[in-house]
């Protein structure tokens, strides 16, 4: 159904999805400082979730295109053929996840999350050993990515929601 025509583009479907979570964290963020009386920080944490959740995504989306060119992975036939959207949602998943982590002081919830998609692709990297490892790779800097983009949303929320200066954003708890 949503086929990739081109390796960097996913598809009308994924740029429609894209596209419309940013009109509406945009709209929401503006219409908070308006709108919303006592919903007004409820408001501004729900859109800037949903802008660093696309933010991220596209970055990371497009920063792992290139690693998959640097390290020289065949998976560019098999990456226009298969159905992308389950990463995709794993990824919109832990743009919510990893700052709410964050934000309940429970940060040690990523380790888990993560040993759990380790196990899950476990199999993947046992093929030939230069491109599993390679693969492996290309999930760490993916997994790397997220995190940072994660935290950089907690300190986002942090700073513009709660009003806490961005030095003691850095010590987390």
């Amino acid at each position: 159904m949503f086929e990739c025509k081109r390796s960097m583009f996913l598809g009308w479907g994924w740029l429609i999805t894209v596209i419309g979570i940013i009109i509406i964290g945009i709209i929401l963020l503006v219409f908070s400082f308006v709108f919303f009386g006592n919903l007004k920080p409820w408001i501004q944490l729900i859109s800037i979730i949903m802008l660093m959740m696309m933010i991220s995504h596209l970055v990371i989306h497009f920063f792992m295109h290139i690693v998959r060119r640097l390290f020289d992975l065949t998976e560019e036939d098999e990456y226009k053929k298969i159905n992308q959207w389950p990463p995709i949602l794993v990824g919109f998943c832990e743009s919510i996840l990893y700052p709410v982590a964050f934000i309940i002081g429970k940060p040690e919830f990523i380790g888990i999350w993560l040993a759990i998609k380790v196990a899950g692709s476990w199999d993947k990297w046992k093929g030939e050993k230069r491109e599993s490892r390679n693969q492996f790779q290309k999930f760490l800097i993916g997994n790397a990515l997220s995190i940072i983009f994660g935290f950089l949303t907690y300190a986002l929320i942090k700073i513009f929601i709660v009003g806490e200066s961005a030095l003691d954003v850095m010590k987390l708890v």
